[in-house]
């Protein structure tokens, strides 16, 4: 199991930090990472997830049978 927050090196994540040195120190063994297409799917759902919060607050226009009809010898 991947316990990594910060998917980059660079990226605060007090418990990746833990394990690596717990790693370095030779107290755990067999630490395994989760394959990138897996961090792939996650952001692609995390992002999936913000644009159907943007959907559902989004006013979308009323039913094609709803809308007026208008005629062409009206509008002259």
């Amino acid at each position: 199991m991947d316990y990594r927050v910060g998917i980059k090196w660079y990226h605060f994540d007090p418990s990746k930090w833990f394990l690596y040195i717990c790693y370095w120190l030779g107290l755990v063994t067999h630490l395994s990472r989760a394959p990138d297409n897996e961090v792939e799917k996650a952001k692609f759902t995390m992002k999936l997830k913000k644009l159907r919060d943007i959907s559902t607050r989004l006013k979308w226009p009323s039913e094609p049978d709803d809308l007026p009809v208008i005629e062409w010898e009206t509008c002259k």
